[in-house]
């Protein structure tokens, strides 16, 4: 009795591991032509696994609690005979146990092309993993990896967490109800609208994300950065490219090595570095903090402190804050460049500008709107201007060593 208890297992476990049996060779434009179909019953909330194929995949929700499979092969081979061995090491695997649905190839084998069409219910889990080909994912909501060596990959109208990555190849997200995390090492990666958080990181592309509602972190080595419609917090790095924000909704960090930085509209706090560009931001409402080694900074509708720094550029500020209350704290500084700074009319602050090395071959000059005494102590090459206003309050300092500075009232 247990010796038929045991081959009654492996019987079982037999039939619930194929490989797919020969089917029709068909010779069409120039290639040996294959197609196997499966279907496996399931339940939802069951998963799908494929391993080991080389070729696209390509994975569609539906309204059936049945996994199908439609899987075409194409055999570049100069005979049928040929044709059959190759299909005979390339055949893949399938197995099904419980709710679970395996796929498996057998590696890269130069003489066929594979794609698989595949089916599973809405509800379902899937982990795919492919080399040499692009995977295509719609209207699955479920735990899903999708991963290619070489290949682009889409995810659209999904739900639940995602997991891609692609060594190389672009990646494209739409309509993602959870959280995301995106690799790629050779291609650009593209966002929009996502309801849970991003991680996203490519080596040698640009970055698009369009419509998040919440968290969005994003880093690039080659590449530009575009921000739009944002509602959480943003940290974006690229080492060679220029960085877009627009209409955000959260405190952004934006750091590049080698490109201009612009923001327009953001509810929040902004610190922008760039160590090759200009920084221009409008209608900030928060604390702002801007530097660059190499080029300008401009700044408009400011509602918050300011603390901007460049080292061979001019910087031009325009405060609007209405309640005082808030910190507005200036700091302004350039090493060759002139300072533009309008604030309310009725901001309080104590004001301290300085033009350093102010030669007579190079005459600078302190212009203001509001009250200030001009001061010259410590060097004769040194001109100072100080004042409070408006009964005094958060510090207001001005610096340059190349260039003039402009104190101005908002119009």
């Amino acid at each position: 009795m247990k010796h038929l208890h045991i081959v009654s297992c492996l019987l079982a476990l037999l039939l619930m591991t194929m490989t797919l049996p020969a089917q029709k060779i068909v010779e069409r434009d120039g290639f040996y032509n294959v197609e196997h179909n499966k279907s496996f019953d399931v339940k939802s909330g069951g998963s799908l696994t494929v391993r080991g194929i080389s070729g696209d995949v390509d994975i569609q929700s539906w309204d059936k609690n049945v996994v199908e499979v439609r899987e075409l092969m194409r055999i570049n081979v100069f005979t049928k005979e040929e044709a059959e061995e190759v299909l005979d090491r390339a055949a893949s695997n399938y197995s099904h146990t419980s709710n679970h649905v395996r796929i498996s190839g057998r590696g890269s084998e130069r003489w066929i092309r594979r794609q698989l069409e595949i089916k599973v219910p809405e509800k379902f889990d899937l982990e795919v993993r492919v080399s040499q080909g692009d995977v295509f994912l719609s209207g699955v909501n479920g735990l899903s990896l999708l991963q290619s060596s070489n290949g682009d990959i889409e995810a659209m109208n999904a739900g639940g967490d995602l997991d891609v990555q692609t060594s190389a190849g672009d990646l494209r997200i739409e309509n993602l109800d959870g959280d995301l995390e995106a690799r790629t090492s050779g291609g650009d990666i593209r966002l929009k609208n996502i309801s849970g958080t991003a991680d996203l990181n490519t080596s040698g592309g640009s970055i698009l994300v369009v419509d998040a509602k919440k968290a969005v972190v994003l880093k690039t080595s080659g590449g530009e950065i575009d921000v739009k419609n944002v509602a959480g917090p943003i940290e974006a790095y690229t080492s060679g490219g220029s960085i877009e924000l627009l209409d955000c909704n959260g405190n952004a960090e934006l750091n590049t090595s080698g490109g201009d930085i612009t923001v327009e509209n953001v509810n929040g706090s902004l610190d922008a570095q760039t160590s090759g560009g200009d920084v221009e931001g409008m209608s900030i409402n928060g604390r702002v903090i801007a530097r660059t080694s190499g080029g300008d900074v401009e700044l408009l509708d400011i509602r918050g402190a300011v603390r901007a720094t460049t080292s061979a550029g001019d910087i031009d500020v325009e405060v609007t804050l209405e309640d005082f209350s808030e910190d507005h704290r200036i700091y302004l500084a350039t090493s060759s460049g002139s300072i533009d700074l309008a604030i309310p009319e009725n901001m309080p602050a104590n004001i301290t500008a300085e033009i350093r090395n102010n030669s007579r071959w190079n005459r600078y000059e302190i212009t203001s709107d509001f009250p200030l005494s001009k001061s010259s102590e410590g060097s004769r090459r040194t001109l100072r201007k100080t004042g409070e206003i408006n009964g005094g309050g958060d510090e207001i300092l001005l610096e340059t060593s190349g260039g003039d500075i402009d104190i101005r009232k908002n119009k």
